[in-house]
């Protein structure tokens, strides 16, 4: 049972301190498969570099440039291409964000952007769309967005999330944590508290610990490996816990219904529980696993100077070795909640079907955030 509690307060610390009528069937027209096999959006200091991959049989590819993710348009022609090229944009702007339509002479066309919002106060917040599944279907962007925490936003952050017309936040963090940094408003958005992991006690003496420097309890709840086996642990739990199955079946149920969208979620870090519900999402929509654990090591580039500046500001209290397992994620973590699913519940459909995911709500899911 104690460890049960060290698990959940590793998870929290680890968080804190990155601190379908009757009559005869009509067939419905199919839109044409896109098809790109990968897309990327990178913002410069200039400006844009879009780069798409496509068969040769897709042809000529124009890009168009747009602030609505549902309407590009074709009226900004922003460069163009052979089947498979990059192009360089400069000249646009400013917005709360560019979107970027590929359109082939052959096959769908594809909505993308720059996963980052590049966001001062809150460098982990990017979208969860933008990745390809492995039938060739697109996560769309612009719908779901991941994030850490939303306490330091600064003003012109505020107003490009506002800009980018987010309707709600799932604030997935304790109650601890939310009163201790609660999130800046976006205005136009609703905010729902989901408690992923609960409560313990554990977490203000485990935190005491570190904040003043007591080298023996750290090296008790941290040295020697134990960091890293308590995440480890933790993933474990985000998975088949009972609270963590009861939470992220409401965070499902919230982003399935399409008046929510688009949606952030995010905890203090965005990287064990907001990692786990962009994993399970992004599973669920079929982009394949090497895919997801590519969005979730990620976390480790967009915290980098945050970590780093949370490491020099605690040299004095804490040896890095034992904080740095809990400030990153580790491809151990999230293999161990796949595996959880695994041993827990055989397969992914079945885990799905534990947080309240039917085959109907996976099929409703895949309607509103897929393309293709």
């Amino acid at each position: 049972m104690r460890t049960r509690r060290l698990v959940l307060v590793l998870v929290v610390l680890a968080l804190t301190l990155g601190v379908l009528t009757a009559g005869p069937a009509i067939a419905a027209e199919q839109a044409p498969a896109i098809p790109f096999t990968a897309a990327t959006v990178t913002q410069t200091a200039d400006g844009y570099d879009v780069t798409w991959k496509a068969p040769s049989s897709a042809g000529a590819v124009k890009v168009y440039a747009g602030t609505d993710p549902t309407d590009v348009g074709t009226t900004d022609q922003v460069g163009s291409g052979k089947s498979s090229g990059t192009v360089h944009v400069i000249g646009l702007a400013a917005a709360p964000r560019w979107y970027f339509e590929l359109d082939p002479a052959k096959g769908g066309s594809l909505v993308t952007a720059d996963h980052s919002l590049h966001l001062a106060s809150a460098p982990n917040f990017r979208d969860v769309g933008g990745y390809r599944t492995g039938d060739g279907k697109w996560v769309k962007v612009g719908l779901l967005y991941r994030s850490d925490g939303l306490d330091a936003l600064t003003d012109a952050d505020i107003a490009t999330l506002q800009g980018l017309g987010v309707k709600l936040v799932c604030d997935l963090r304790t109650d601890t944590e939310r009163s201790s940094k609660p999130d800046k408003e976006i205005p136009g958005s609703a905010s729902e508290a989901i408690n992923i992991i609960g409560e313990d006690p554990l977490v203000a003496q485990l935190t005491s610990a570190i904040t003043s420097g007591d080298k023996a309890a750290q090296e008790q709840f941290l040295g020697n490996g134990k960091a890293e086996r308590l995440l480890v642990d933790g993933g474990r739990n985000l998975v088949s816990g009972t609270i963590p199955l009861e939470q992220y079946q409401v965070f499902f149920s919230r982003i399935e219904d399409p008046s929510n969208l688009p949606t952030v979620m995010h905890c203090s870090a965005g990287k064990d529980r907001t990692g786990w519900a962009s994993a399970a999402v992004l599973t669920a929509l079929g982009v394949p696993r090497s895919t997801v654990m590519q969005d979730y090591l990620v976390s480790n580039d967009y915290l980098k100077a945050k970590n780093d500046k949370t490491l020099a500001q605690t040299a004095a209290l804490i040896d890095r070795s034992l904080l740095d397992p809990v400030l990153t994620v580790r491809k151990e973590y999230l293999d161990a909640s796949f595996s959880e699913v695994k041993a827990k519940y055989k397969t992914f459909d079945k885990y799905l079907a534990a947080v309240g995911v039917d085959r109907a709500d996976a099929k409703k899911l895949k309607a509103e955030l897929l393309a293709g």
